[in-house]
């Protein structure tokens, strides 16, 4: 149940952040990815309950889309088999955070995918 809520917790940062900066994007939800879509790239977050499920799940968006972004979110992270696996991912958010540090983490992977700088 909770990773239903932070899966819809991550539609909603992508959306309001979308409006945000006015980006010209198409976003397709599906029950476990988020796939935001330019019009040169795209951007998958992928969000799944089981751990033995990303591998594959990688796998199936690099042979349909070889130079797409992949941000996984999962409860614990194994970076020894995303090593193993040669998994090429943009990065890697624990959801076992706060929603708040969440939301950060998504925005600031945002702000790279998009190029968007800010002034601090």
């Amino acid at each position: 149940m909770l990773n239903i809520v932070k899966h819809f917790w991550l539609l909603i940062t992508v959306k309001r952040y979308i409006r945000k900066y006015k980006l010209k994007v198409k976003i397709s939800n599906h029950f476990n990815s988020l796939r935001i879509t330019t019009a040169t790239n795209c951007l998958y977050f992928i969000t799944l309950t089981h751990g033995c499920n990303y591998g594959k799940k990688v796998k199936k968006i690099r042979r349909c889309n070889v130079s797409a972004q992949i941000i996984l979110l999962i409860p614990n992270i194994d970076y020894k088999r995303i090593f193993n696996e040669h998994l090429e991912l943009l990065g890697v958010i624990d959801i076992k955070k706060s929603l708040a540090g969440f939301t950060n983490d998504i925005s600031g992977y945002l702000d790279y995918f998009f190029n968007i700088e800010k002034v601090h």
